[in-house]
């Protein structure tokens, strides 16, 4: 059985928005599974049909991520984002940071500081850039720590 996911993960796995999404499904360009509708009219998409519309492959690395992320965890969404900083896709990566940082995960905040301090995958925001890299410092990253003090010296 092939990994299933919402709406809004296909969205931010395809950098498009849920309304496009919902478009192609009306469109027969994707199909929901109906193992997964409730009574709201939220259904799944199976990864395998939503591989068209990605930017990178489909992979075991990128299933375990999602998984994980579906369950919740800031591991998994940092994870998604690596792959995709991998791929050289910064833009939808810097997304992916943003929910594992919020999540706690220190990795992600230092990742989504250096985004914001060098535009990568959005506009250089000195103000966030810092304030995510105090965050992860504080976390207990090394890495962060020393840029931090770098920038204080």
């Amino acid at each position: 059985m092939s990994t299933e996911i919402s709406v809004m993960l296909a969205s931010l796995l395809t950098g498009k928005t849920t309304k496009t999404i919902y478009r192609w499904v009306d469109d027969g360009i994707l199909s929901p599974r109906q193992s997964g509708a409730d009574n709201k009219g939220s259904f799944l998409l199976a990864l395998p049909d939503l591989a068209a519309h990605l930017s990178l492959p489909v992979s075991a690395e990128l299933e375990a991520a999602l998984q994980d992320a579906m369950e919740g965890k800031a591991a998994g969404f940092h994870n998604i984002a690596l792959i995709f900083l991998e791929a050289g896709q910064p833009d939808i990566a810097i997304r992916w940071l943003e929910m594992a940082a919020k999540k706690g995960h220190a990795d992600a905040m230092e990742w989504l500081a250096t985004g914001y301090l060098e535009g990568l995958g959005t506009e250089v925001n000195l103000a966030h850039g810092i304030e995510w890299l105090g965050k992860a410092a504080v976390a207990g990253h090394p890495v962060a720590l020393a840029k931090l003090r770098a920038l204080d010296s």
